[in-house]
């Protein structure tokens, strides 16, 4: 492995769309779980769109991410959000937030 995809990053993205009710969550964490270094949450927002937090080394989020936006709930969204933020280090796990 390559000092470059030892690298960690973060994004926080907004999903919207038909993203709620309908198991996008849990696919996500499905998705996350997949992953060794990925940490974070999915959890919905009182607008009806989907907020995403995810760290962990770049290659394996960049997966996660293509893996979301190309997996089995991918017609129910509608618009992406995306912002590459600071590494928190606040995490543990991946899990649904509340």
């Amino acid at each position: 492995m390559s000092i470059m995809s030892m690298k960690k990053i973060a994004y926080k993205i907004i999903y919207s769309g038909n993203v709620q009710g309908v198991g996008f969550r849990f696919t996500v964490i499905r998705f996350a779980k997949a992953y060794d270094s990925i940490t974070g949450y999915v959890k919905n927002l009182p607008d009806g769109s989907v907020e995403l937090f995810a760290e962990g080394l770049e290659e394996e989020v960049e997966s996660l991410l293509e893996d979301i936006t190309s997996g089995p709930h991918s017609a129910h969204i509608k618009n992406v959000s995306a912002n590459i933020v600071p590494v928190s280090n606040h995490f543990s796990v991946f899990s649904v937030s509340y």
